[in-house]
């Protein structure tokens, strides 16, 4: 309880419009070398504890969350936008409308930035172009006849090509052959041309 109140009055006493909620439990983590999420679950079981015994005072009780009506959420988007054309940062902008509160300026960027998201997807999501899945031009019963008929004509023209090449070599065959019997023929009309030399000489 010692604790307690001593993080209770820290927190009192360092609150700040310059300085959030959060900074003030890193520092007292880093004073008390504790962890700050410790030390903000601390914080939130002693508010607890003051509310259900009816102690809570001002200073600590929570923050009710103020939302964002749809308006308003699109007016900060289109100021800050605004202000970015001139060159003015979302930091900066979000400081200036919140009259320079840290944690209330905090609020502001996480709302701009949940804006821009739902913008983003929105966009996205209008430039997407659905595609029809397209129809094969060519089926698989079709790839398969395409092929089949490739091996056949493949097949016929290496038979016609094996074919040329027997008439060719049985050509070749045919000519050697006559030239074979022309050169007997030829021999014979030699020999029989000697005999009838030598039967004309031996008579003179």
């Amino acid at each position: 309880m010692r604790r307690l109140n001593d993080l209770l009055n820290y927190v009192k006493n360092n609150l700040t419009k310059q300085k959030t909620l959060s900074n003030v439990f890193e520092a007292y983590a880093k004073e008390n070398n504790l962890n700050k999420y410790s030390v903000r679950n601390l914080y939130y079981y002693g508010l607890k504890e003051l509310e259900e015994k009816g102690e809570g005072k001002s200073e600590f009780k929570r923050k009710k969350l103020v939302r964002f009506t749809k308006t308003e959420a699109e007016k900060l988007f289109n100021k800050i936008e605004e202000n970015k054309k001139r060159g003015i940062s979302v930091r900066k902008s979000c400081l200036m409308f919140s009259s320079f509160n840290k944690e209330e300026s905090i609020r502001l960027i996480n709302k701009y930035r949940l804006e821009k998201k739902k913008r983003e997807k929105v966009c996205a999501k209008e430039n997407v172009v659905m595609f029809s899945p397209r129809k094969p031009v060519i089926s698989d019963s079709d790839i398969a006849s395409l092929f089949s008929g490739l091996v056949r004509l493949i097949r016929e023209n290496a038979s016609r090509e094996a074919g040329v090449d027997r008439e060719e070599i049985k050509r070749v065959k045919e000519g050697l052959n006559r030239a074979n019997e022309e050169i007997k023929e030829l021999r014979i009309k030699l020999r029989e041309e000697k005999s009838k030399n030598e039967r004309l000489i031996s008579k003179l």
